[in-house]
């Protein structure tokens, strides 16, 4: 019987022309051995029969609501910001649909909230754990404490920590944090985001796999660095999010470089003065930027 309560957790699944692979997200889904979530599926614009697939798991009437919304094509950083205004749970996690949540994921997403103290739990947006291969291997680096409370800025300049991670955000938090919409673009670069909210809000970072990720051909990952150029305007938004963080002078230079090699992707170079930190650094990363932009082009060409 489905609660007749709100959820403490909307899973959230943007999906396009992903009908073949949806079904590995739901049968993950339905095997949860805690049920206290809804599943909210964006469709950004399919025409693969998502819709139709959705709507026959919706009529098998399983344990758990299943809300299924269908936009024009717009991109998944659009899809992103309109679940945070549909979801009905207080926390809101992200299921792509290629990959599985392993049974124990969404218990174990609630354990891990809990644990927080009733009284700190306003200082964090939310919390992440590692993501795994089928093999088992882990994707990218783990955490250096078992239970680790940190900014998003400590976790990438302090611990250096990269890689895929899972996890859940405070809904109200992601509301007042959406991501950049510009007109023409698709791309949504979630480290927009993160730097934003990690400058008022700790994540508790957990070493316990609760994801499994299949990295499809020609997906996001594999094609990003031609992602960015063909988006720049939301390349430059990120860079100059992560410029605000950056405390080394080094690492600042190298993103002012690429600051300004999306600048002019975008035929926006003097932008760079509104999203630098430095105008001395901005001038000094152009030629470094110029030239990357002149090997993106090259690359391009052949």
């Amino acid at each position: 019987m489905k609660r007749s309560e709100p959820p403490s957790i909307t899973v959230f699944t943007p999906t396009y022309q992903r009908a073949d692979t949806l079904p590995r997200a739901y049968e993950s889904l339905r095997a949860q051995t805690c049920l206290d979530f809804e599943w909210l599926i964006v469709d950004d614009g399919s025409t693969d029969g998502t819709g139709e697939l959705v709507r026959g798991w919706i009529a098998e009437d399983p344990p758990f609501s299943i809300r299924y919304l269908y936009q024009e094509n717009s991109g998944k950083h659009v899809a992103d910001n309109r679940a945070a205004i549909e979801a009905r749970a207080e926390l809101i996690a992200t299921l792509d649909s290629d990959d599985r949540y392993l049974p124990t994921t969404i218990a174990s997403f609630l354990e891990i909230w809990r644990a927080i103290p009733p009284g700190e739990r306003d200082s964090f947006s939310g919390a992440v754990a590692l993501c795994a291969l089928e093999d088992g291997t882990i994707v990218g680096d783990p955490f250096p404490e078992d239970v680790l409370d940190a900014t998003y800025a400590e976790l990438v300049t302090v611990h250096r920590v990269g890689g895929d991670k899972v996890g859940f955000g405070r809904v109200d938090v992601v509301r007042r944090h959406p991501y950049p919409v510009f007109e023409g673009e698709r791309l949504v670069a979630e480290a927009i985001q993160s730097a934003q909210i990690g400058r008022a809000y700790r994540l508790r970072c957990v070493n316990q796999v609760l994801k499994v990720n299949d990295y499809r051909e020609g997906g996001l990952t594999e094609r990003m660095s031609e992602l960015l150029q063909d988006n720049p305007r939301t390349a430059m938004a990120l860079e100059g999010e992560l410029l605000i963080d950056e405390t080394s002078r080094a690492q600042k230079l190298k993103r002012h470089a690429k600051l300004f090699r999306y600048a002019l992707h975008a035929r926006r170079p003097l932008d760079v003065f509104r999203l630098s930190t430095s105008r001395t650094l901005a001038v000094l990363g152009m030629p470094a930027g110029a030239a990357l932009y002149a090997r993106d082009r090259a690359s391009r060409r052949r």
